[in-house]
């Protein structure tokens, strides 16, 4: 039994202790240490991950810029297929047959098979980046590209439109069939996961940021980036890239050469515009505008209005914009126009008080644009002048059939005068106010003469305006070269006319009188009322400064007294503004008013004349009229349609030509007292008002 019992424990020694408890201390902080060491870990990896996160959050995300290159490799290549350009004024001559291939496995898009190659390499790049890119529209067959359009279309139509409006407004998104660069091959609609639809949302994106940045490296460019340089019925399509590209590295396989280069206004941002004589009644103005990739040649013929002939010089712009001798219909006219990318020719007449003005114009891209180095000036030139001085006659007149057609374009114009009730109201007015002076011609044409026009007429009268007119070449945009080569064919021209120039008629101003108050009667849904007033005296143009101005502090701006008075505040227009005419020193308000409110209108706004003239002006609203002028002239210059306008009134109201800048400074010196003086000046002569009959007791 007692061998069964298990023998007793032996107890350690002190030393053995002493070992065992030290290889548990050893043992315990090795497993502390270890654990540290994990947690450490642990924490450097979850900090290395967080910081480049927190970094992104605090200073946003990355710039993508491109990178810019001199472009001493870039190279012309007339011949490569891929130099294509496709859009309304050029349309597809046949269907075109691309090898395709599939560009985007996601959406199943294919490209032209080398632009598709391209394609993939872009977004792969494009995800590296973290940016994904979704194919949504390349290679269109003839049907695809149809139904495309039809569907467009049909949105607009369901919204009321015509046929007509709504192939317009369709074609500003998705063109017509035969001109759209989707039969290519190398056009590619892109869009991005944040944007699934074809809107202008798209610019907002990573996406297209991307793609400004880097796309020319893989050889796509924004197919009609807004404002587009050449004509195109789109407006600007953000999502829409294409091949061939500008390439941005002089390595890259796609070496197409469409090249195009900024330039601005000399260092100091002045206007460079210069004004000879350059024959008796003749004026060349020139301006080289070299920070606009487009120019512009005019021709100003300017003449006193005759009442005999006021009708026959209202229909000749309608007829000389038809054609001229070698491009003698609109089909050909318009075909010439397209082949010069897209130009434009604007043949237009406008009263200038009592002289008369009919002007030429052609804008279109510069010649270094020109993609097979065209001499586009010279054709310019060539299409002004034609149309200026060789209209296209037959038998030595005008087309009589081309004079039919204009004669019921003209007719009908004046007819529908009457359904404009503002407009009518005014030149109703006008014809009071101006009454037998020169003035009051009616420029726009008579309508009982409109009939008895003939080509034999009309030539007459075009030919009288060659001989006697003042003439001002404007030439925007050119070099000096080209202005002198303009200049010379147009004095070629001139050589074998007889001229004989009349002096323009000078500024005038009606005579003060009594008011005069018409009423005529239109059952009319809102009455119309139309007060003329005159300064007595021409204007003198050191007072345009202070007109603008007076004529801003008193109805011409939102925070005009009229507009905030008159409309806002009692409520008695629909609208109230008014207008001077500095040929003539007269001063307009038009209005729309309740039948009933008519007399209360015309009182409300002769008092806030008058308090004008004599009560207070605070400071802050000369100050806010002041910088409203302001803001509106500073884009003068950013057209060349503003600078020529601007140019020639000024050279039309006589005196010192003022510069944009001059003009903004002179504003900028106008006092209190000198819109008073202005507005002082002005005393009625005419109140013309449209209403219905049983109102007409307002008389």
């Amino acid at each position: 039994m007692n061998q069964n019992k298990q023998a007793p424990r032996r107890r350690m020694t002190r030393r053995e202790w002493r070992i065992r408890r030290c290889l548990r201390l050893a043992r315990n902080w090795a497993v502390f240490l270890a654990a540290c060491g994990a947690a450490v870990a642990l924490m450097t990896s979850g900090i290395l991950w967080l910081l480049p996160k927190a970094h992104a959050l605090i200073a946003g995300p990355e710039d993508f810029v491109a990178r810019n290159y001199d472009g001493t490799e870039y190279q012309l290549n007339l011949a490569d297929a891929r130099l294509v350009l496709v859009n309304g004024n050029l349309p597809l001559d046949a269907e075109p047959a691309p090898a395709l291939a599939v560009a985007d496995d996601a959406t199943g898009q294919q490209l032209e098979a080398e632009a598709a190659e391209q394609y993939r390499a872009m977004a792969a790049a494009a995800a590296a980046d973290g940016i994904t890119m979704e194919l949504v529209t390349g290679y269109q067959d003839v049907s695809a590209r149809e139904a495309a359009f039809d569907a467009r279309k049909q949105v607009y139509l369901e919204k009321g439109l015509s046929e007509e409006e709504a192939a317009a407004y369709a074609a500003c998104v998705c063109p017509p069939a035969n001109a759209s660069e989707q039969a290519t091959g190398y056009a590619a609609d892109i869009l991005s996961p944040d944007c699934t639809e074809k809107t202008t949302r798209f610019v907002d994106t990573r996406a297209y940021e991307w793609l400004t940045a880097y796309a020319a490296e893989d050889g796509f460019i924004l197919g009609r980036p807004p404002p587009a340089w050449y004509t195109s019925p789109g407006t600007g399509a953000m999502w829409g890239w294409k091949m061939p590209s500008p390439s941005a590295r002089p390595d890259s396989r796609w070496r197409s050469s469409l090249r195009w280069s900024a330039q601005s206004c000399n260092k100091k941002g002045e206007r460079l515009l210069r004004r000879t004589e350059i024959a008796p009644g003749v004026h060349l103005s020139w301006d080289p505008a070299q920070k606009f990739n487009r120019c512009r040649i005019s021709i100003h013929f300017a003449f006193p209005a005759r009442r005999e002939t006021a009708t026959a010089h209202a229909l000749l712009p309608l007829l000389m914009e038809r054609g001229y001798a070698d491009c003698p219909d609109m089909t050909q006219m318009t075909k010439k126009l397209a082949r010069l990318y897209g130009a434009d020719l604007t043949v237009d007449a406008r009263p200038l008080g009592a002289n008369h003005n009919l002007c030429v114009s052609v804008t279109g891209i510069k010649d270094r644009f020109a993609l097979e180095g065209e001499a586009l000036t010279r054709e310019y030139a060539a299409l002004a002048l034609g149309t200026a001085f060789h209209p296209y006659f037959v038998g030595g007149v005008f087309d009589p059939e081309a004079v039919t057609i204009e004669k019921q374009m003209l007719k009908k114009a004046l007819e529908d005068e009457i359904n404009e009730k503002r407009i009518y109201c005014q030149r109703q007015a006008n014809r009071e106010f101006f009454g037998s002076s020169p003035a009051g011609i009616r420029q726009e044409g008579y309508l009982d003469e409109v009939d008895g026009l003939t080509p034999e007429t009309l030539t007459e009268a075009y030919r009288e305006m060659l001989r006697t007119a003042s003439i001002e070449l404007l030439v925007l945009g050119c070099g000096e070269a080209e202005t002198e080569q303009v200049k010379q064919a147009l004095l070629e021209e001139l050589s074998h006319i007889g001229r004989a120039p009349l002096p323009l008629c000078e500024n005038l101003a009606m005579p003060r009188q009594d008011a005069v108050r018409r009423v005529e009667c239109f059952d009319t849904v809102q009455a119309k009322l139309c007060m003329l007033f005159t300064l007595g005296v021409p204007m003198r143009p050191d007072q345009m400064a202070a007109v603008r101005l007076a004529m801003a502090l008193y109805g011409g701006s939102v925070t005009s007294r009229l507009f905030l008075n008159v409309r806002e505040r009692d409520h008695l227009c629909y609208y109230c503004s008014s207008s001077f005419q500095s040929f003539t020193g007269s001063m307009a308000v038009n209005s729309g008013v309740e039948h009933a409110d008519a007399a209360r209108a015309e009182k409300a706004i002769l008092k806030e004349l008058d308090d004008l003239r004599n009560g207070p002006i605070t400071a802050e609203e000369l100050e806010d009229c002041r910088r409203s002028l302001l803001s509106g002239m500073a884009g003068i210059e950013d057209t060349l349609g503003g600078i020529e306008t601007w140019y020639y009134m000024e050279v039309l109201r006589g005196g010192p030509v003022q510069t944009p800048d001059d003009a903004r400074a002179a504003l900028q010196a106008v006092t209190e007292e000198d819109v008073r003086t202005v507005l002082r000046q002005l005393t009625l002569s005419v109140s013309y008002l449209l209403t219905r009959e049983e109102e007409s007791a307002h008389a």
